[in-house]
């Protein structure tokens, strides 16, 4: 009996020792899974930022090179203007001088 009775007291201590270690391990396992997570959603947020910043440069491109073309439509304006006012001079110049011969 009082073999039975150590044998018992081992096998319980046992059983107690191998809840610890099961309730440690799903421990161990959440936190593993828990970090896991965290990280996949950091890659996910990391690359949706990156996406986002991505479009936004991508539209300010698209703005520049607008702007751009406004620009070149302006300085071919700006010549454009430049020979006809230069015409306008001569213009005005000969009309001068016919007016003075006259």
């Amino acid at each position: 009996m009082g073999h039975m009775s150590v044998q018992r007291d081992e096998l319980v201590d046992n059983y107690i020792k191998s809840q610890r270690l099961a309730i440690a391990l799903a421990r161990d396992n959440l936190e593993k899974g828990m970090r896991r997570s965290l990280n996949q959603m950091d890659t996910n947020a990391h690359l949706s930022r990156r996406r986002d910043f991505e479009t936004l440069l991508e539209r300010n491109i698209n703005l520049i090179a607008s702007l751009k073309e406004r620009i070149q439509d302006f300085e071919n304006d700006n010549v454009a203007v430049a020979n006809e006012n230069e015409e306008l001079r001569q213009f005005s110049l000969d009309g001068y001088q016919i007016a003075k011969n006259v």
